[in-house]
Order: C-alpha cells, then structure tokens, then sequence
C-alpha cells in the first residue's frame, strides 16, 4: 500500500501502527548512525517502536535510543488541515484524532494535537480545547511552544472557567520563559488577581510589567492604567 497511511490497534498488544509511502524520506537517528524505515509503530506494552527498515527487518528500539527522527507529513494530516481552513470542523476532528493515535511519539501525534486544540477553540468547546493544548505542551519542549499557542492556552481556560489552573499556567511562565511570555503572563495574572478582588497582588503584577518590562511596549499603556486603577481602588476603603 504505497500511498497510504496504515492504521491499526491489534488487541492485546496494544500496537499502533504507521505505515509510510514507500521510499519516502523517513530516517531515525540512532546513536549507532542512521535507519531508514518502511513503517514505524509504538508498541504500548513493550514501550518501544517497532520499526521495519527497507530491508524488511524488523528491529525494537527504545525511544531514549533516538537521538533524532525524520517522518514524512501523513497525507491525512494534509486532508485534516484543509477541512479546518475550509471551516469543516467536525470533518477535521476524526481525521487529526487518528493522527494523534497512529503516530504516538512520531512526531505528528503532537503536531495534530496543536491543529486540534484549534478546531475545538473555534467550535467554542473550550474544556477540550485546554485539554488538547495541555497534552500539547506536555509533550513538545518549552522552548518550543510558540507564545501565540500558549496565549491561546490561557485564554481556553479563561473562557472554559478554568481560573485555577489558569492561575498556576501563568505562575509557571512568569517565573521563566523568554522576556515577552514572563510579561504577558504577569499582565494575565494581574487581570485575574484583579477580578478575583486581590487588588494588591494586581498591582504588583502591573507594576512589574511596568518597571522590569519596559521594552514591551504593547503592554505598557495598559499596564500603567491598571497600575493606576488598582492604586486608587486601593486608598478608597469603599472599593
């Protein structure tokens, strides 16, 4: 089946399966060199992946082995994207839901994970939406979670109701990250500090952007207003 993604699950052996267009550009980066492979599978019981090389050899190799890996784009993956452009959500959510199955620790498990935490933002079903994004991050380094995902995120609990786990998303990240995400999130907090009615926590948060993020220029105007607002709310023993 030269053209066609493989799906299966086989009883028992809980064994998900891949299986690649022949001769594509699917190599695994081993510390003993390079394999280039036919089909890749995860096999939950052994905890490793069975590959099939061009060779027709079938070898077991454990995940912490791979220095580096190379899967060529699924065609499903093409088709689930297009739905979700064309605005075909429901026609999307199978499709990237079978990716995230066939090709765990593959790669494009994750990369459908991030197309999915989208379709179900933009279907307003915003539980599952900060469900996917959080298998999302669980599994993609933080270095390379774009900030616009991660506000994404925050802003999916917000509207899921979600504040706790809001509020120890935006500690996390204020505490360390690049410049721009620790000072989004201090802003967030200080929002939420603020409609929780911890005037004084708000004000910190708004201060810091203020004083230690001052190269954030978008968030600056804003910044000093809340700043301001929670100030004066602070001196009226009325507010």
């Amino acid at each position: 089946m030269n053209s066609i993604i493989r799906r299966m699950i086989l009883l028992g052996g809980a064994l998900l399966v891949a299986t690649l267009p022949a001769g594509a550009a699917n190599v695994l980066k081993v510390k003993s060199g390079e394999i280039k492979f036919k089909s890749i599978q995860w096999r939950e019981t052994d905890k490793a992946f069975r590959v099939v090389n061009m060779q027709d050899v079938t070898l077991s190799i454990q995940r912490a082995d791979i220095l580096d890996m190379s899967v060529d784009k699924p065609p499903e993956m093409l088709k689930a994207e297009q739905a979700f452009a064309a605005g075909l959500m429901d026609q999307a959510i199978p499709i990237l839901e079978g990716v995230v199955t066939s090709y765990k620790y593959a790669i494009w498990d994750n990369k459908a994970r991030e197309v999915l935490s989208k379709v179900y933002y933009n279907k307003k079903d915003f539980k599952k939406a900060a469900d996917v994004f959080k298998e999302y991050l669980a599994n993609t380094p933080p270095a390379e979670v774009s900030l616009e995902l991660r506000k994404k995120y925050w802003q999916a609990l917000i509207d899921a109701g979600q504040k706790e786990a809001l509020k120890k998303e935006l500690e996390a990240a204020a505490a360390s990250g690049n410049r721009e995400t620790m000072a989004i999130a201090q802003f967030m907090r200080g929002n939420l500090n603020r409609d929780g009615g911890q005037k004084l926590d708000a004000l910190l948060d708004f201060l810091r952007v203020v004083l230690l993020y001052e190269d954030i220029k978008e968030l600056q105007p804003e910044s000093l207003f809340r700043a301001s607002e929670m100030m004066e709310e602070l001196k009226d023993p009325l507010a």
